[in-house]
């Protein structure tokens, strides 16, 4: 398990990182002020 917080712009590419190695099934998305589940992102 690992994590990454990143700027709204900068969203993109700490997805496309995170999706980029081969053990990361999908990702949650949270927002951390809130400290809430957004959604998840999954390979295409």
């Amino acid at each position: 398990m690992d994590n990454q917080i990143v700027e709204g712009r900068e969203a993109e590419a700490g997805i496309t990182a995170l999706l980029s190695r081969p053990e990361v099934a999908y990702l949650h998305a949270r927002n951390v002020l809130a400290g809430c589940y957004m959604f998840t992102v999954t390979r295409p």
